[in-house]
Order: C-alpha cells, then structure tokens, then sequence
C-alpha cells in the first residue's frame, strides 16, 4: 500500500474513533470520509482487521514517542485535534469492526477489481493475463490525475515555492521529484548570487519557468492521448525526447 492511501485509512479510522467517542459529530466524521472516498483514496483494508497486526504496530509505534500512543483524533470541530493515550487494544477494534461495518455500507468498493480489469482489454497479452490476477476490489486503489503549472510569480516578500506546489505535473514522464530537486538547488544558487531577496526570488523563477512548464505540458500530453482526451503521443519519443532536455544544465 502506498503512503498516501495509508495515512488516508488512518484518518478515516481516527474519525471513526472520535465519534464514537463522542468528540467529533457523525456528521463531520461522515463529511471527512465522503472527502478521502471521492478522491479515490483508501477508507478500509482487511490488514487492519487483524488483531494481532494492529497491536503488533501500535506496540511498535509507541516506542517511537517515549512510550505514549500519541493517537492524534480531531475534537469539537475539523481543525481541531488532541492526543489519546488510553485507547486500549479492545476499543481500537471495537473502532475497527465498526468503521468496517461504516465503510462497506456508505462507500462501496465492490466491483472495483472488476473495473480495472475492463480497462486493460486493449493491452498487450502478457498485460492481459496479469490483468486477470487483480481479484481483490480493496487492493484496488485509485486517484484522479492532476496537473498544475503556476505562470505568475513564484514568491512573495521572503516566502517562495517549489516543486509541486508551483507545477504539479502527472507521472507520466517520471519528472516531479526531479524538478523539485533542480528547483532547490537553483534557489540556493540565486540565493547565494544576489545580496537582494528579491532579486534572487525572481531570478530563479526565470531560471525554471521555461524547462518546468515543458515537463508540466508534455507530460500532460501524453496523459490526454493515453484516455483519448487528445492526440496520441509516441511515448518513446516524448521520453526520449524529455531525457535530452533534463540533460541540459539548470
């Protein structure tokens, strides 16, 4: 299981908690899970179903924070939170049995393993036939795809912004993280040239605009051609052709 899907299960399971407790309404606990559904993101899996496991892991996470569970679950309003640490083994999968029970009843995932099946029926054979192995709908995880690419200015005063946070692109040319390295390592250049904030702020945005929007705008090609949401795009060519432009200096 990615990260993402996994902090999102443990906030869906957090809010449960909470409003069986009585510390948050069903009403927000429902809103929040509404939230982490619609994006695709995971509410339940069967590996927190199991006892032995989730006590093994909490036993674990506590020796990370000085002994204490530390569970952080929201109170009288979302934005709010405290810390729990007397939630004993046999509440927490009261909360599990119960947010189990929320899930399946308020947001159905069946029918997603066949789905994904459906939508690999134009692939290759070998793509096909591992295709036909994807059975478990609660394995299948998803989210929308999105892009952004900021054309304005990049700060203000002191405070500038990176990688994603300017120009999110999809994966489809594997260049995110990259971009956001060569973003910090640019800062710290013009930081280090200009005795001027300002001066220095602007001049990395000029320094990253051109090369950051080429990799937000191809590789959004080639996501448009792969749904049919435009051309198809030659996705050897596209990468090869990405590879030559990242090998140009920053």
């Amino acid at each position: 299981m990615m990260h993402g899907h996994a902090v999102a299960m443990d906030m869906a399971l957090s809010m449960t908690l909470a409003a069986r407790r009585g510390l948050v309404s069903e009403a927000d606990r429902d809103r929040v899970h509404s939230v982490i559904s619609r994006v695709g993101l995971t509410l339940d899996h069967p590996v927190q179903h199991d006892g032995e496991v989730m006590e093994r892991a909490t036993a674990e996470i506590t020796k990370t924070r000085n002994g204490l569970l530390r569970a952080a679950v929201p109170v009288g309003r979302l934005g709010q939170c405290l810390f729990l640490n007397d939630v004993a083994h046999d509440e927490l999968m009261s909360a599990v049995e119960a947010h189990k029970v929320i899930c399946a009843a308020g947001y159905p995932r069946e029918g997603q393993a066949a789905l994904m099946r459906s939508k690999m029926t134009s692939c290759a054979p070998f793509i096909q036939q591992l295709a036909e192995q994807i059975v478990d709908d609660a394995g299948v995880v998803y989210r929308p795809l999105e892009a952004m690419m900021i054309d304005g200015p990049w700060h203000k005063g002191r405070i500038a912004l990176l990688g994603d946070a300017v120009h999110a692109t999809t994966p489809h040319l594997g260049q995110g993280a990259g971009m956001a390295i060569e973003d910090s390592l640019v800062l710290a250049e013009e930081l280090a040239t200009h005795d001027d904030i300002e001066a220095a702020l602007s001049a990395y945005h000029d320094r990253r605009l051109e090369r950051c929007a080429y990799i937000v705008r191809s590789s959004i090609a080639i996501c448009m051609g792969q749904i049919g949401k435009g051309p198809p795009v030659d996705n050897a060519k596209a990468t090869q052709e990405m590879f030559d432009v990242v090998a140009q200096p920053i």
